[in-house]
């Protein structure tokens, strides 16, 4: 490893124009895993920083892999398989990716052949899209059944509840929801709906759900993200964190989602054009599944909120101090509102950190494998310019501008005023 990492670096740009799904077993032998795509698989030991950055973006490409041709013929395709065949292996191992994180989060071993990582790829993305069903059938039944939000049901019409000012815009949350992570998963398994002569039926419905985005998630996940209540116990401080990781996380998706589209109008790369644009389309698909890390812990801590009370509702009434104490951690640690926004600061907030920059950080270009030339095609500019960067520093200050105005200064409940 030492000595390939004193090789000079290839000058030919990167050019992923196919999935890893589909040829990983061509051109991944055992030693892969050893390599973290760098060239340094024994450097990055020393290195833990490298090596996380790396394997994270291994981890986001693998989970959310899918075909990215999203019209390309069979001769295309093929002409992406020759491309990246004779790629050093350096390059080879940056775009066919594995999960060794994953593997040592869950105690498997750190080698193996490529078709064992891609068992463990397509089992997470099993995981996920199990999720989203789960979620989205509890969601509904729960609102036909109840006509209440399965989370406003859970917690008793405080968090998330139809009920609540903006409850009509919640109702169209949730199915303008399901209208777009079924048709994300008619475009990632309806495989042959890509391919000629039914691509027309690929690009419709990509244009449906981006239209159901813009027009419908996106606005309604923004103006919800806004204006998301306090609480009765008033919790301005938690809810504002949770409002600015869900604002956020709503205009990365939005920009993802138009670069994706962008790239597949213009293809000035061709096949590699497609596949950077079902890398761009995941990316935004992403970014609107964060909650569905999220909602499995909010579960739990409600579920460990209600057994909390059971509890202190055995104790007897003469023990004053256990009771003032069951109080006040029903109202701080145990708080509905306050749960929402650690679950979310845990999941999506742990990433958003680490994007000061927006797409232009360096964990977002490495966790889409942008090498010089993919930069240049995906932000459709060599170098970000002063006005783009000022933006992204300081979308967080807007978001707490907003958030300041909705609130009257972080006195009110933004609800009051629905």
């Amino acid at each position: 490893a030492r000595g390939r990492s004193a090789q000079p670096l290839q000058t030919e740009p990167m050019d992923c124009a196919t999935s890893a799904q589909g040829i990983a077993p061509q051109v991944i032998g055992r030693g892969a895993l050893a390599d973290d795509g760098w060239g340094r698989g024994a450097a990055n030991s020393r290195n833990p920083f490298r090596a996380l950055v790396s394997q994270l973006r291994e981890v986001i490409r693998v989970v959310l892999d899918f075909d990215a041709e999203a019209s390309a013929t069979d001769e295309q395709e093929q002409q992406g398989l020759s491309e990246a065949a004779s790629l050093p292996s350096k390059q080879r191992n940056a775009i066919y990716l594995v999960t060794p994180i994953l593997q040592q989060a869950l105690s498997l071993p750190l080698s193996g052949s490529s078709a064992e990582n891609s068992d463990l790829g397509v089992a997470l993305v099993g995981v996920l899209w199990w999720l989203a069903i789960a979620f989205v059938v509890a969601q509904l039944f729960s609102l036909a059944r109840f006509g209440e939000s399965f989370f406003g049901l859970m917690t008793g019409s405080v968090v998330e509840s139809i009920h609540e000012g903006q409850g009509w815009l919640v109702k169209v949350h949730i199915v303008g929801g399901t209208l777009l992570w079924t048709i994300a998963f008619l475009q990632i398994a309806a495989r042959p709906l890509r391919q000629e002569p039914y691509a027309i039926v690929h690009r419709i419905l990509g244009r449906a759900m981006l239209l159901n985005w813009f027009f419908v998630m996106g606005p309604s996940s923004a103006v919800l993200s806004l204006l998301t209540s306090i609480g009765p116990n008033r919790k301005h401080l938690m809810m504002t964190l949770f409002s600015v990781i869900s604002m956020d996380t709503s205009l990365l998706a939005s920009y993802y989602f138009w670069r994706g589209f962008r790239i597949a109008r213009r293809r000035t790369r061709g096949a590699a054009s497609l596949a950077l644009h079902g890398i761009a389309m995941r990316m935004g698909c992403a970014l609107t599944m964060v909650i569905l890390l999220q909602r499995p812990m909010q579960l739990m801590a409600v579920i460990a909120r209600k057994a909390f009370l059971l509890v202190a509702g055995l104790v007897p009434e003469s023990w004053v101090m256990l009771h003032g104490a069951a109080g006040f951690m029903t109202t701080s640690v145990f708080d509905h509102h306050a749960l929402l926004s650690v679950t979310t600061i845990l999941t999506g907030g742990s990433c958003l950190i680490f994007m000061l920059d927006g797409p232009r950080s360096n964990l977002a270009i490495l966790a889409m494998g942008l090498d010089r030339e993919g930069s240049r095609d995906f932000f459709e500019s060599a170098a970000p310019t002063p006005a783009e960067m000022r933006f992204w520093r300081l979308r967080y200050l807007l978001y707490l501008v907003l958030r300041a105005l909705v609130t009257h200064g972080f006195t009110v409940d933004p609800i009051s005023r629905v």
